[in-house]
């Protein structure tokens, strides 16, 4: 499974290098709060993976990104590629604390975080959340945990019929 993850992301990065994506992101970049120093989604991934942004400037990027993925244009999707790089050190992480922990079938970890980080960036309300990056990934990671959770729950009842 762990080739499948990387896949992906590779997948992701390489769709990140064409020209039509290029385009896309610079409408988003004409649009986004701060986008307009970064030259390209190279640029941007880096300076988000890096230590050097502040955290409110790297907070106003994903918000903008947010914004374009929740719209209905053709760059929606560039946004949510870039929004999924962006926070996939964090995604990784809670993919190998989920295998670790046993949270959920192994085969469906990877689809699952996936979707969960696709609906959460979509439907993300903005003006209830402070922290784009953290609110996302701890809220994944947690309602994993309480539906395996439930789950377990669920089967122990019906075993016990």
């Amino acid at each position: 499974m762990s080739l499948a993850w990387h896949a992906i992301h590779d997948n992701l990065l390489h769709s990140s290098r064409t020209l039509t994506f290029q385009r896309h992101f610079d409408l988003i970049r004409r649009t986004g709060v701060g986008l307009a120093a970064l030259g390209d989604p190279a640029a941007l991934l880096d300076a988000l993976h890096r230590q050097t942004a502040s955290p409110d400037s790297k907070n106003d990027w994903l918000e903008a990104l947010v914004r374009a993925a929740q719209g209905d244009k053709a760059e929606a999707d560039t946004a949510l590629t870039l929004l999924l790089l962006a926070l996939w050190p964090g995604l990784d992480a809670i993919r190998r604390r989920s295998l670790r922990r046993r949270i959920g079938v192994p085969a469906d970890i990877t689809s699952e975080i996936l979707a969960r980080a696709t609906e959460a960036l979509r439907c993300l309300d903005l003006r209830r959340v402070n922290w784009i990056a953290a609110t996302v990934l701890k809220n994944i990671e947690r309602d994993m945990i309480r539906d395996t959770r439930s789950e377990a729950q669920r089967q122990r009842a019906t075993s016990s019929t």
